[in-house]
């Protein structure tokens, strides 16, 4: 079983697949979204990775070296506009997720769509930021799922 840094970039391509034009801060706080409903439906994260409350929510050292390698494999291209980073898929990727772990991705994608969350990066933060595990975690200390209801 692929985990951590490769199964984030697996992660990460599933949303840039289904939100084409996503920001950095948006692909963080979904990938973040999917590991929590992962952890919620199957007592894990999809990724394993570790989670710290960081200056803008929820964050993991990982994600620039997954964004990265997505990048030097050219699986994805980035696009400044002098104010953030839009992030759009460039060929196809070898993809190993389960159907149970696509399927939460894409439910999770859908919610956050449906939701207006993608509508904008502060968008998607205030919905994270109202998480129970969010609210109350420390300033770069590991969040901790066992707080979700």
């Amino acid at each position: 079983m692929v985990v951590g840094v490769e199964k984030l970039e697996e992660v990460m391509y599933g949303i840039i697949r289904r939100v084409p034009g996503v920001s950095r801060t948006q692909l963080v706080k979904l990938a973040y979204l999917i590991d929590r409903e992962s952890y919620v439906q199957n007592g894990k994260t999809l990724t394993r990775i570790k989670y710290e409350m960081y200056f803008y929510g929820p964050y993991c050292s990982e994600f620039e070296d997954a964004l990265s390698d997505l990048k030097s494999k050219d699986i994805i291209i980035e696009d400044f506009d002098g104010m953030s980073y839009q992030i759009y898929p460039n060929k196809e990727m070898d993809y190993h997720l389960s159907s149970e772990e696509r399927k939460i991705v894409s439910e999770r994608v859908k919610f956050a769509k449906n939701e207006g969350l993608m509508r904008s990066a502060a968008a998607i933060k205030r919905h994270v930021y109202s998480l129970p595990e969010v609210d109350q975690a420390e300033p770069f200390k590991p969040i901790n799922f066992k707080l979700i209801e």
